[in-house]
């Protein structure tokens, strides 16, 4: 028969066999849910992916055809008195856009990808083929799509519309 002390001895080294070992360096390790986590040295521990790759690649893809829409968006209104307002809508729908994935649980470097294919994406100023450009903005009803928020110009409903 065990006295009480050695009971709870006992029980303190059952729960500690349970606990995961204190790591002596750190150690990336991948959940059982395809997550990985940063295991430090010091008993702290971190997520180095909360979201689903999956997710990261339609954000990825989603984020490169937002700055493509936009670049062409700023090429049709290029000589509108808007355009400075075309901009701030810009920089603020990708400022909030980066806010949200950062309230998913995106980690820092998910975010800063997202970030990079935006500005690699994005040409306020697009050079190149403007007759490409010009071609685009007519086939696509670009002026008019903003008004009526459709299409990929769905976030720009400041522009009023031209009275020529």
């Amino acid at each position: 028969m065990l006295r009480r002390g050695g009971t709870t001895a006992l029980a303190v080294a059952l729960l500690a066999a349970l606990l995961p070992a204190p790591a002596a360096a750190d150690e990336t390790v991948e959940t059982t849910d395809g997550r990985r986590l940063l295991l430090r040295s010091d008993g702290i521990y971190e997520f180095l992916s909360r979201l689903d790759p999956a997710i990261v690649e339609q954000a990825l893809a989603t984020a490169k055809e937002w700055a493509q829409d936009q670049t062409l968006i700023a090429y049709c209104f290029r000589t509108a008195p808007e355009r400075e307002t075309l901009a701030r809508a810009f920089a603020q729908d990708r400022a909030d856009a980066l806010a949200r994935l950062q309230r998913a649980g995106a980690t820092e470097q998910q975010r800063r990808q997202v970030a990079t294919i935006i500005a690699e994406n994005f040409r306020p100023t697009a050079g190149g083929d403007t007759k490409a450009m010009a071609a685009a903005c007519t086939a696509k009803d670009v002026e008019k799509s903003v008004f009526v928020l459709g299409g990929s110009a769905a976030r720009c409903s400041c522009v009023r519309p031209s009275t020529n």
